[in-house]
């Protein structure tokens, strides 16, 4: 704090002192400081030292949307794939908490195109493409999911949906009764069955 007294804008030492108060478990302060020195790195043009200022400040306010935005394209930009998917992936979530559907399917994106083979981001692609009702590719993306988790309600609801989706009522059935055993409020997902059946002429499946 002496220090900071003779050279107030000296970024290094204030990051060092948010570092010591986060420690002390003054998260309030180490916050505030983190930011200060955050802005002063980003006014110097300091990439890297911004990406370890926002890894901070995201991790002690997790909620915080637009640095979770900035923490996963700066993290892309200097290829940091590891950083950037989960940041883009959490910040996926308070958009579509908070109704911004547009954000969110654009996140969900660019973090499903970062790995394509991660779990969540692709859980997460599945639920765009049912936004966006291209149950075909939902369907493509979930059934390995579902082959390896076959007990998750996550991907059961979305499996069941998918295959609905595409006509494929074999096979959205038993996952239906599934679905419907472990979460009984889901019982619209029948009425859906029930109507797909209907439209394709299997009055008799559909009555039972």
């Amino acid at each position: 704090r002496k220090v900071l007294k003779l050279s107030p804008h000296d970024a290094v030492t204030l990051t060092k002192l948010a570092g010591l108060l986060e420690q002390g478990q003054k998260s309030a302060e180490a916050l505030e400081a983190y930011r200060e020195a955050l802005a002063r790195y980003r006014s110097a043009g300091l990439s890297a030292q911004v990406l370890d200022c926002l890894a901070r400040t995201t991790k002690l306010d997790p909620d915080n949307l637009e640095e979770l935005i900035e923490l996963g394209e700066l993290s892309i930009r200097s290829h940091h794939h590891k950083i950037a998917m989960p940041a883009l992936l959490h910040a996926a979530q308070l958009a579509r908490r908070a109704g911004d559907d547009g954000r969110w399917e654009e996140l969900a994106e660019k973090a499903y195109a970062l790995d394509p083979n991660d779990e969540v981001a692709s859980v997460s692609q599945a639920e765009v493409h049912l936004k966006r009702e291209n149950a075909a590719e939902a369907a493509r993306l979930i059934a390995p999911l579902l082959a390896r988790r076959p007990d998750d309600l996550e991907v059961l609801d979305l499996a069941c949906r998918a295959y609905i989706g595409i006509g494929n009522y074999t096979l959205a059935q038993p996952l239906c009764w599934k679905l419907y055993h472990a979460r009984p409020e889901r019982a619209d997902i029948f009425l859906k069955l029930m109507e797909g059946l209907l439209q394709r002429g299997a009055a008799r499946q559909g009555l039972e």
